[in-house]
């Protein structure tokens, strides 16, 4: 059993002149990013892992300040694992708040520029042999607060599934190289969607592959 302990400080500046495309006065962003964590492993078949995050944000027309740029106290990730092997196959599940990394991180994951990472409350599960990976999970939005804690809260109306596989092609097939194909099928359900003066539910389907 072993435990270890991380953090992160990261300052960035946003200068933007005639923000919006139109004549006005410049604005700048001064973000800060405070992160600590800890990683627990107990035994062969359990692990613990937390994070705790501090954003701010200062500057000249800041403007309004959304929740992932300024927030007090964020629980960044919190979730727990139980795995092991059967066989000559690792399964496991994951469930709590955690990040989702199993895309374009640009768009399901870190969204770098804010102070605070893209997160999401779920569990996932997985089964990896040694040419074959398969992956499911099922998560809701988080809507970010500004103040505690308490304010950060699971967004029941925005739920996010599906199932990421990965699969070894044979080398055979070009030439000895060897090559991955990451075959994806996921939900995205949302209760309470808003387009203009149109409010109502909406479901949207994602498919493809990677190679």
């Amino acid at each position: 059993s072993y435990l270890t302990l991380s953090g992160e400080i990261r300052a960035r500046v946003n200068s933007t002149s005639n923000p919006g495309l139109v004549e006005a006065d410049a604005q700048r962003l001064d973000i800060l990013r405070v992160v600590g964590g800890a990683d627990l492993h107990l035994g062969d078949h359990f692990r613990v892992f937390g994070e705790l995050a501090n954003g701010t944000v200062g500057g000249i027309n800041t403007g309004a300040v959304a929740g992932t740029q300024r927030n007090d106290l964020f629980l960044q990730q919190a979730f727990a694992d139980v795995y092991g092997k059967v066989g000559n196959v690792e399964v496991g599940v994951r469930g709590g708040r955690q990040e989702f990394t199993d895309g374009i991180s640009l768009l399901v994951s870190a969204r770098d520029n804010n102070a605070l990472m893209f997160v999401l409350d779920g569990v996932r599960g997985w089964v990896k042999g040694s040419k074959l990976r398969a992956d499911v999970f099922d998560f809701n939005f988080v809507n970010y607060g500004t103040e505690g804690l308490s304010d950060d809260k699971t967004d029941k109306d925005t739920r996010f599934s599906g199932s990421s596989l990965g699969v070894v092609l044979p080398e055979k097939l070009c030439g000895g190289s060897k090559l991955f194909f990451d075959p994806m099928l996921w939900r995205l359900r949302s209760r309470d969607q808003i387009w203009g003066q149109v409010r109502g539910q909406e479901e949207r389907i994602y498919y493809g592959g990677r190679l």
